[in-house]
């Protein structure tokens, strides 16, 4: 945004443009867990200290990236879990440490933010051509920065690019160095190898295992559908999600912070994630914003509520598309920084629940093109704790815990057409 002579265009991947809303904290907590492993595993006395020759490096770099990625991936993911908790268990050098507690303990909000706010706001300022690449499994972290940036860059339409590339965890970037190579050719050196004619928008479809392509994202050609939560009776049970209004009613769920030790066999009782389906009865293809709206009320001042979206294929295996979560307590809209993908809170608003009263919950997933096929099944999981629907880093999905629920509590959605996803159906099959 400041338009340095030397820049002609740049490449992104996986980026933030709030450092606020999508790194220092999410849908209204700090962002502890990750924040602790990535001090750890970069900001240590011993790895201050350490320097790397550039030869060295650039060694190290042909090794990782050339015929051995492959193995040396499957070695990486196969021990990611260890990795991690090594990197947490590190002590991050004495700046670092100090920057976590302001951080975490000090700044909740912007106007006590040390961080800096990001580029969000100013990308109009942006005139260079862009291509930007997202990955569908992030969750709480550089989740959507990447559509702010496509959506508020000054960058004629005809110079930007977006892919939203498959769930995976792959470091460092490598499955995109060809693509930014075809692009620098072409904008750098005008080459005309067809990358001025591709999509401006790509994006993975699970289900169909391929890429469709939009003008726009979400898809101009795409048309809204509300599913309504309705119940099917006790808790415990599975749920629908339906086109029509259900009749009034509510179904509950345990919210229990993370680390709370709970007798054996309490999940009978106390179930701790409440669950929602729709069987698919003819082929249709999602693409674009997706968006909760929940009418909601819990026995506590404050509680936490993560929802995800699955495919249940017809063999019953789950295939997680899209996660979003709110903190109750802090549940104020931020429209001035909120896109046609996010709406984005106010971390610093608060207002306390009235136990058993219900407020209105509306937040942001994030997107996950799907083509379910008949006989599939949509699933909508609510829950208090991240490691009850999070997948692991390793299976290509870099989802991170955090610090909640803060309460045990009694957690609670209400029906009457008062709660809702929304998702939008695009015509399928892309190309």
């Amino acid at each position: 945004m400041r338009r340095p002579p030397a820049l002609r265009a740049f490449f992104a991947n996986e980026i933030c443009t709030d450092f606020v809303r999508q790194f220092q904290q999410f849908a209204g907590v700090p962002n502890s867990f990750f924040l602790a492993l990535w001090l750890g595993a970069n900001f240590t006395d011993a790895r201050d200290a350490g320097r790397v020759s550039p030869n060295r490096r650039a060694l190290i770099s042909r090794l990782t990236n050339g015929p051995l990625h492959p193995l040396l991936e499957k070695l990486v993911h196969r021990n990611v879990g260890t990795l991690f908790r090594k990197f947490m268990a590190a002590t991050p050098s004495a700046w670092a440490r100090e920057i976590f507690a302001h951080w975490t303990f000090d700044e909740k909000d912007r106007e006590t933010s040390t961080i800096p706010e990001g580029s969000t706001g100013v990308l109009g300022d942006l005139e260079v051509p862009f291509v930007v690449v997202q990955n569908l499994g992030y969750f709480n972290f550089h989740q959507y920065g990447t559509y702010d940036l496509f959506e508020n860059a000054g960058t004629p339409a005809d110079r930007r690019w977006m892919v939203l590339g498959p769930p995976e965890y792959d470091l460092p970037v490598f499955a995109w160095q060809g693509e930014a190579l075809a692009f620098y050719d072409h904008v750098l050196r005008g080459v005309d190898n067809g990358y001025g004619e591709l999509p401006r928008v790509r994006y993975w479809v699970d289900g169909a295992d391929r890429f469709a392509t939009s003008s726009a994202f979400p898809p101009p050609e795409g048309e809204l559908r509300r599913l309504h939560l309705a119940s099917a009776g006790a808790d415990h049970v599975v749920h629908r999600l339906t086109d029509a209004v259900p009749e009034e009613g509510s179904n509950s769920w345990a919210a229990v912070p993370l680390g709370v030790p709970m007798p054996g066999g309490l999940d009978e009782l106390a179930n701790q994630v409440l669950s929602f389906e729709l069987p698919v009865t003819e082929d249709v293809e999602l693409a674009g914003a997706v968006t909760a709206r929940l009418t909601f009320s819990s026995n506590e001042i404050d509680s936490f509520v993560l929802a995800r979206l699955s495919r249940v294929d017809t063999h019953g295996a789950a295939h997680p598309l899209s996660m979003g979560a709110m903190r109750p307590v802090a549940r104020a809209q931020d429209a001035a920084r909120s896109t046609t993908i996010e709406i984005a809170i106010d971390p610093g608003a608060r207002e306390p629940l009235t136990p058993h009263e219900p407020v209105v919950l509306r937040f942001s997933l994030t997107p996950g093109p799907v083509l379910l096929r008949a006989g599939e099944t949509l699933r909508l999981d609510l829950a208090s704790r991240t490691d009850l629907v999070r997948k692991d880093p390793g299976e290509g999905y870099p989802q991170f815990d955090l610090p909640v629920p803060p309460y045990l509590a009694r957690d609670t959605v209400h029906f009457g057409g008062e709660s809702w996803i929304e998702v939008t159906s695009v015509p399928g099959p892309g190309t």
